[in-house]
């Protein structure tokens, strides 16, 4: 069937000439302003880069000893909103016990410029780039570059620490994923419970699917308030790409050309990482189960076939009766070659991930963490590397179970 393409004019949103949210939300009734060559980036705790200073080291605690954490995203779409206000806050329930205040706005602004020898950026609603048009100190040209944002959301959270810094290093991850399940909420209301659903909403919705995340900061309030982007992977903030060695660029080469194949088993485990280090990590985990369960079901069957064992057989009973646990704490270590050792720490730290999944599967609970995850993700190449040992042994016809 051919496609069915249709021109569009588009028509330019009318904003009001003000908002809701005053109260609310600092980024949707004020502005967040940033050098486009600076950002703030988290790295994998065992990252050891350079830090020059702590962060808004300046800046004092509330006289609760507290600090306001505003976080703020463009979402990858624009979300209807309620018929009386083009801006909105709801109470989204993240947790058996915990709410979340979101505010959401559809009259945001991108507005970018020269300033030096770079660039700024400058996000705030249209009712306030409307008073600052009127003023003669705004800082911003006239001929800066205006662009529609889709809906920004913002909320707050309370964090402390011995200062500024120790109070983002300690809560930014917890404050990022709870933002991004009351979003995921929200959106998922959108599709499927709204009387007209919203099919063509964006669902995939995580922390590699957001390009920035915009930070607010007050502590006393006499000081003001301080912002910053924030990218969720130190890498992924570059703007000059990496070059590649011309081997490695070879093996790419022929894989994409289809010359070359590669197991299953390590694609899910290479996806599993990078769906980590994106914060997908109920993904991670799932994928990570994957690729062993794959990796240990086909040695144990080459083994067991080895041994005289029928293929019909095995493939018979393989997944009813010849069970993941099963093959990973009795099989394996009973048709194992007796020159290959099998480290029994390691063998628990993968049934450790089957658990794990297990648990997130039939129970919908997540009884884990990045870090945990991360070492387990790192023990699983270990895990294939015992395979491969054993793989060996097994195509030299060397070494008796």
């Amino acid at each position: 069937m051919p496609a069915n393409l249709i021109m569009i004019q588009l028509q330019h949103p009318e904003f009001p000439g003000t908002t809701v949210l005053n109260g609310k939300s600092w980024a949707l009734c004020g502005m967040i302003s940033f050098l486009e060559d600076m950002t703030l980036g988290l790295g994998a705790e065992e990252l050891n880069l350079k830090q020059k200073g702590r962060h808004f080291q300046d800046l004092l605690p509330a006289e609760d000893g507290s600090y306001t954490l505003e976080l703020a995203i463009e979402l990858p779409d624009r979300l209807p909103h309620p018929q009386d206000s083009i801006d909105y806050s709801w109470p989204i329930k993240i947790g058996d016990t915990e709410t979340l205040n979101v505010c959401f706005s559809n009259q945001m602004l991108g507005i970018r410029f020269r300033e030096g020898k770079g660039n700024r950026c400058v996000l705030l609603p249209a009712f306030s780039w409307n008073h600052f048009k009127k003023g003669k100190d705004s800082g911003i040209p006239n001929q800066a570059h205006i662009e529609y944002l889709n809906t920004v959301a913002t909320t707050q959270f309370k964090i402390d620490g011995r200062d500024a810094h120790d109070a983002l290093m300690n809560h930014i991850e917890t404050c990022l994923d709870k933002f991004i399940t009351a979003i995921k909420r929200t959106i998922a209301a959108h599709m499927m419970v709204a009387d007209s659903p919203q099919w063509i909403l964006n669902p995939m919705l995580e922390r590699h699917s957001v390009e920035y995340f915009y930070l607010i900061l007050q502590g006393k309030e006499s000081q003001g308030l301080v912002s910053q982007r924030l990218c969720t992977n130190v890498f992924k903030a570059s703007l000059v790409t990496k070059p590649q060695e011309q081997e490695e660029t070879e093996k790419i080469q022929s894989f994409a050309r289809g010359d070359v194949s590669i197991s299953d088993g390590v694609l899910f485990l290479n996806a599993s990482r990078s769906y980590l280090e994106a914060g997908t990590n109920r993904f991670a985990l799932l994928l990570l189960a994957v690729a062993v369960e794959i990796a240990t079901s086909r040695t144990v069957n080459n083994m067991l076939s080895d041994s005289g064992c029928s293929r019909t057989k095995l493939d018979k009973y393989r997944g009813r009766d010849i069970t993941f646990g099963l093959m990973l704490n009795v099989l394996l270590f009973a048709s194992a070659p007796k020159e290959v050792e099998i480290d029994r720490n390691l063998i628990g730290d993968m049934d450790r991930i089957r658990d794990l999944r297990n648990i997130l599967m039939h129970y919908g609970e997540f009884k884990t963490n990045t870090a945990e995850i991360r070492r387990l993700s790192d023990r699983a190449r270990e895990y294939y590397d015992l395979l491969t040992r054993i793989e060996l042994h097994i195509s030299k016809g060397d070494g008796e179970p």
